[in-house]
């Protein structure tokens, strides 16, 4: 006797009366269906939820009121659960080391000039008033083409409010599984972040990055603008510097 566990337990076993092999398939402990073995010509397991592809990556539709479709895997991640690779916010190539100013921080870090872009605030240089990330220094957009972007701060808050959320673990990974109203799933692994050549939280919490830049002060009024939104799981939302490395999930109209 053979027995794979996936989705479905399906056991290959031979009757001893007819000598005839028989595949039954299994929904717990309950036989859902069986087949003689040469009507069989191939087995699919497939993931729990409805997916279709563009631009040769997967997505899910969670019938979420946007119409929004949420990816099924990080960028640079192979399978739902895996890191994939870190970016600090508006760059589009993954670092060996963070925190070493992002591309649109000055040298002069203390500077009054201090951002180059996306800057609503005149303290740190020149205003731009860009407060959404621009499709060329969007990873998502750069990386996997189409219509593929990072997602909003609103649309992050959108999955929020619509979905139900719980933590588990998938293929022994600790990941959250997002339920959309339709039933459909994405899940999204406790990567941590990256600072200088560290990993920080892995396997206790997950960063993902939105496009949005942070537009009102804090504790740090004179250098609000360097921050970003970001959403975390399990489930949080706050402002990080924007050269943390963090995780990205795109989506698409």
């Amino acid at each position: 006797m053979k027995r794979i566990i996936c989705l479905l337990t399906i056991i290959f076993c031979v009757s001893t009366s007819y000598a005839q092999e028989i595949m039954k398939v299994y929904i717990g402990e309950r036989i859902f269906d069986e087949y003689k073995i040469e009507d069989v010509d191939s087995v699919v397991f497939n993931t729990p939820y409805d997916n279709d592809n563009y631009n040769n990556h997967e997505y899910v539709d969670l019938g979420l009121p946007s119409g929004l479709k949420w990816a099924t895997c990080n960028i640079g991640a192979g399978a739902p659960e895996e890191y994939g690779n870190y970016y600090e916010w508006a760059e589009t190539e993954p670092r060996d080391y963070y925190g070493k100013y992002n591309k649109y921080f000055a040298d002069d870090y203390n500077s009054t000039n201090m951002l180059l872009k996306y800057n609503v605030n005149p303290l740190q240089g020149d205003v731009d008033n860009k407060t959404v990330l621009d499709p060329e220094d969007d990873v998502a957009h750069v990386v996997w083409g189409g219509t593929w972007r990072m997602p909003t701060d609103e649309e992050h808050k959108e999955l929020r409010r619509n979905c139900k959320w719980e933590d588990t673990t998938l293929n022994g990974v600790n990941v959250t599984k997002i339920t959309g109203p339709n039933g459909n799933c994405i899940y999204l692994p406790y990567n941590g972040r990256r600072m200088y050549d560290d990993f920080m939280e892995l396997d206790k919490t997950g960063y993902y990055w939105t496009s949005s830049l942070v537009t009102k002060g804090n504790s740090w009024m004179k250098y609000f603008c360097s921050f970003a939104s970001y959403f975390s799981v399990p489930y949080a939302f706050g402002n990080m510097l924007r050269d943390f490395g963090a995780a990205v999930r795109p989506v698409t109209e």
